[in-house]
């Protein structure tokens, strides 16, 4: 049977308050009619075995530019970026910027960098100047992940609020209502952040330094090497992939451990913790609940023929709940035993994100070194909610705890 005679339940997310518990109601209730749903924008896959088969297959690939026409939008900066950039490419093109890349996005690496992570905690930290209170995103979830990254690509630590900015214009491209709503400061601020990273980039080409920009320059595999060209593009995927994500993972974090205080505790009393909070957190409350994939080649699957152009959303959410041997899925519990299976909130495949290394590294670090300096953490007051599309957000998260020596 085709995809368009398939008689399927309906997924909306774009219903008032579509976030916390009503998001996960939302999301149970859809799985439980189904393991595929229909979307405003496709059909969404929402079953852990089929997510896995449609992240992997060949016959689909990142949207990239695709869905920049489907939006409207077939020329100027934002399609240029996303089309230039590894997540629009595909087959040999992609395999070969992977394959150059992929010794500096490994673990290993990203562990190079956890001293200047706890070196950043700790500046973040002294800022607060012993308070007992703050608002999260302001003051740690937005300045960390925005001030690592500067260092990692050696742009000037004074420009990590810039470097945020872009990363919020460039994740904007993928919501429809922001680029209906504010296409012009969308294309501007994207040629803006293109211009930004193409100096940064030639700048490299003079004064090489230590980090992952002179790094990416100097690869060579067999001859082959990056084009400053494609180092812009590595660059700007990582910026504007590396910031928004993981301080709203943070900040998720932060929510769900002010919300499980036995959970926080445990963590303070015990730092080794740390990296199981991590993969907690990523698997519990992915910031990003779906991952968007589009259909390259026509395929059948479970009885379904899936035509070219078909755009597939994959719930990371509640595939994330389905891995083998997982005894309560449902639980947030830092200490339960998952299995070998880790979270889909990275996505699988030939799109795995590069950057999942270092993020996995920031929330690592980031959990270990505020657990035990923010006793008797809780909610206090009213969270700014975003919504789940593209990046699920939190616009602000009030926080009080016990001051900490």
């Amino acid at each position: 049977m085709r995809l368009d005679e398939a008689v399927l339940p309906k997924l909306d997310l774009m219903q008032p308050n579509m976030h916390g518990e009503r998001l996960h109601a939302t999301l149970s209730e859809a799985r439980a009619a189904s393991w595929i749903a229909r979307t405003d924008s496709g059909v969404a896959v929402l079953e852990r075995e089929a997510a896995e088969f449609f992240l992997k297959s060949p016959a689909l690939a990142f949207p990239g530019a695709e869905l920049m026409e489907l939006m409207g939008i077939d020329d100027g900066p934002i399609h240029r970026v996303m089309e230039r950039g590894l997540l629009g490419r595909s087959g040999d093109d992609h395999k070969r910027l992977r394959r150059l890349v992929s010794r500096s996005f490994t673990p290993r690496a990203a562990d190079r960098w956890r001293p200047v992570m706890r070196d950043l905690l700790a500046e973040i930290w002294t800022g607060l100047h012993g308070a007992g209170a703050c608002e999260a995103m302001n003051t740690i979830a937005r300045p960390f992940p925005s001030r690592m990254i500067a260092l990692n690509v050696g742009a000037p630590v004074a420009d990590a609020p810039l470097l945020r900015e872009y990363s919020a214009i460039l994740q904007a491209r993928l919501d429809i209502s922001a680029l209906q709503s504010r296409r012009r400061e969308i294309e501007d601020g994207t040629a803006a952040f293109e211009s930004y990273v193409e100096d940064l980039v030639w700048d490299h080409i003079s004064n090489p330094r230590e980090d992952l920009v002179s790094e990416l320059l100097n690869v060579e595999e067999d001859g082959d090497r990056l084009a400053p060209a494609d180092v812009v593009s590595l660059v700007i995927a990582m910026l504007s992939g590396g910031i928004d994500t993981t301080e709203n993972q943070l900040a998720h974090g932060l929510r769900l451990f002010a919300g499980h205080p036995d959970q926080w505790r445990a963590l303070a009393d015990d730092p080794s913790l740390a990296k199981a909070a991590a993969d907690e957190v990523l698997r519990f409350e992915p910031v990003g609940p779906f991952t968007v994939r589009i259909v390259r080649e026509e395929f059948t699957y479970r009885d379904l023929v899936f035509p070219v152009g078909t755009v597939v959303p994959v719930c990371t959410w509640t595939a994330n709940r389905e891995a083998p041997n997982d005894d309560a899925p449902n639980d947030f519990d830092i200490t339960a035993a998952r299995g070998k299976d880790r979270p889909l909130s990275f996505g699988a495949g030939p799109h795995y994100c590069l950057g999942a290394g270092l993020a996995w590294a920031e929330l690592e670090e980031a959990f270990a070194f505020l657990a035990p300096r923010m006793p008797d953490l809780r909610i206090d007051g009213e969270i700014g909610w975003g919504n789940p599309i593209g990046i699920y957000d939190i616009k602000s998260l009030p926080l009080a705890f016990t001051p900490s020596a």
